[in-house]
């Protein structure tokens, strides 16, 4: 049968669309980054069908058999290294490292296919020759050509099974879908070359040879996913791993059902798990909480994170749900960042604040101090003379009554120096605990107590003509740092003092209100304006004049509460004043996140 010349253009224009795709997507691919082997990899993968395709095109248009021949010639590299590129790039996918047997099975089938075309090349062996079909020339394959194609078909097995094998771990997020969708789209072009370009010559049928076309398909299933996904999947975005691999703060990629898909350096340094291992792991046992999953978005949460040796580091999270342009929901990233040293530097910054305080309070404390131990030492003063008096007495036997009285006096005197030297025994003891660093564990407190003792603490601030109501409620234990929030109440107190100025009166409110409990601190002083109202937690932002605030009171109460897992806010009043309001939930983690 002769070949029609006009109907060659049908028959070539779906080879010819197919090596246009491959070529095209090939080069797309290799512009991302020429420099990765990965990258490269691919880029020849589909250069391969490419040329083949376009060869076989010149063959199918040939005007004589002798040009087709040489055409199918010329095009023998682009099947032969089929089988070994595809190898590569799935060695590369699933890291050849970590399977030293497929490795050596990928060098082996390169060797192979080298082989081939020279063999071709030199003795016809894979294409003997070719024939007139309506659709243009066949290749007539050779005596060779079944050892090629069991080789192609072993290889080929050899890939899928691998790819199989290394998806439920290699896979990113929402790509394991993706791996089958290529894997299909592998799998298709296989199936057709082997049966049009294979099977069916050797039982001598005579079909259009959908090979190379069938590579098409192919690559216009990565082309659909990298649309769809928006990234192109056949390459691993080295430049980007390369940066998330620098990182000092950890990255992870979280699939739906809580596995890790992907960890970087900083992940592996702080758990002290190699990257490969993490792949798959998951994430509870690392990050036992906050909730990580899709849709529960974070920023800056603070959390833990557990290492290998048991080892609790804090740290804070941020995580984000992925999502391809579809708007299906893939998984969520995951970014840690270590915080010890700023939980150190965070804990310092409290002391100080707290010690600041104290500072403004040293006055009013020397002099409650002093008051206490200046009638002490009169009265132990005036007791020596009722003493010696009495001592005079007894020589003298003097009458009883003078004796009694004497006696009842000194009794008196030593009950009010015994008191005074309580009273500032108590004062040195409160603030000697409010300016302790205080320890990280927490404990349960009553916070109507804590307030009383913030009150005698504020004591030397409060004027004669200021009055400090209070409004305790029934408030059950609450699990807290006391220290920390004695802090807190006391800049609160204070600040309300020094609003009301010479006269006035702060109110003291507590309650307990479902699962939280709340501190409301009103003043009738001067207010802040609203348009300060935004600043006042800044730090170092203070509405006092210059040398009597630092900024640091309410920044530190504000932090102090978050890690309570509180809030802090002023609420409006419909009076003169201002009110804070302070809430603080029931149900506290001893550790928060």
């Amino acid at each position: 049968m002769e070949p029609s010349p006009a109907q060659f253009p049908l028959f070539a224009a779906l080879p010819f669309a197919a090596g246009l795709i491959c070529t095209a997507l090939a080069l797309a691919i290799l512009s991302r980054d020429p420099g990765d082997r990965t990258v490269r990899a691919n880029a020849i993968f589909l250069l391969a069908p490419g040329w083949w395709a376009f060869f076989e095109v010149l063959a199918l248009l040939a005007p004589d058999a002798e040009t087709a021949h040489t055409a199918y010639l010329i095009s023998t590299p682009g099947w032969t290294l089929i089988p070994p590129l595809a190898l590569y790039v799935i060695g590369c996918v699933v890291n050849e490292k970590r399977d030293g047997l497929f490795s050596l099975a990928t060098k082996l089938s390169f060797a192979l296919s080298i082989g081939f075309t020279l063999l071709n090349w030199k003795s016809h062996a894979l294409t003997a020759g070719v024939m007139p079909t309506p659709w243009g020339f066949n290749a007539v394959p050779g005596p060779v050509f079944p050892v090629y194609a069991g080789f192609t078909m072993l290889a080929a097995s050899g890939g899928i099974w691998r790819w199989m094998r290394a998806i439920p771990d290699q896979a990113v997020l929402g790509d394991e879908r993706a791996s089958r969708g290529v894997m299909i789209g592998f799998i298709a072009p296989i199936s057709v070359g082997c049966a049009t370009d294979v099977i069916l010559p050797l039982l001598g049928i005579d079909v259009p040879r959908l090979g190379s076309t069938s590579f098409g398909f192919l690559a216009l299933v990565v082309l659909y996913l990298t649309v769809r996904r928006g990234f192109m999947f056949a390459t691993p975005g080295s430049f980007a791993q390369q940066i998330l691999e620098t990182l000092p703060d950890g990255v992870a990629l979280i699939s739906p059902d809580g596995s890790i898909r992907f960890a970087n350096a900083g992940l592996e340094r702080s758990t002290g798990v190699d990257a490969l291992r993490l792949t798959g792991a998951a994430i509870r046992t690392f990050i036992p909480r906050p909730a990580l999953g899709i849709g529960c978005d974070m920023r800056e949460v603070e959390s833990e994170l557990i290492s290998v040796t048991g080892e609790r580091i804090p740290i804070s999270l941020s995580s984000t749900t992925i999502t391809d342009r579809q708007g299906s929901e893939l998984g969520v990233a995951l970014l840690f960042r270590d915080i010890r040293e700023l939980k150190s530097l965070r804990s310092r910054l409290i002391t100080s604040g707290r010690l600041a305080a104290v500072g403004q309070l040293a006055a009013g404390i020397a002099h409650e101090i002093n008051n206490p131990l200046a009638f002490v030492r009169s009265n132990l003063g005036q007791l020596r003379e009722h003493w010696g008096t009495l001592e005079k007495g007894l020589e003298q036997r003097s009458g009883p009554e003078l004796l009694s009285d004497v006696l009842a006096e000194g009794e008196e005197i030593i009950d009010e120096s015994l008191e005074g030297i309580d009273r500032a025994a108590g004062i040195v003891r409160e603030v000697r605990e409010f300016s302790h660093a205080g320890h990280r564990e927490r404990e349960l407190a009553d916070l109507n107590e804590l307030m009383d003792q913030v009150i005698r603490v504020a004591a030397p601030e409060i004027a004669t003509a200021i009055s400090i109501d209070r409004d305790y409620g029934e408030l059950p234990p609450i699990l807290c740092s006391p220290q920390q929030l004695k802090q807190v109440f006391l800049n609160l107190t204070i600040n309300a003092i020094h609003a009301v100025g010479g006269s006035g009166a702060v109110m003291i409110t507590t309650r307990a209100e479902g699962n939280q409990i709340r501190v409301w601190i009103d003043d009738d002083g001067c207010g802040i304006p609203d348009n300060l109202i935004e600043r006042i937690f800044d730090p170092f932002f203070t509405t006092k004049e210059v040398g009597q605030g630092t900024g640091l009171g309410l920044s530190i109460s504000h932090e102090i509460i978050r890690g309570h897992g509180g809030e802090i806010v002023v609420e409006p009043k419909a009076e003169v004043g201002t009110r804070f309001a302070v809430t603080l939930p029931l149900t506290n983690d001893p550790d928060p996140s």
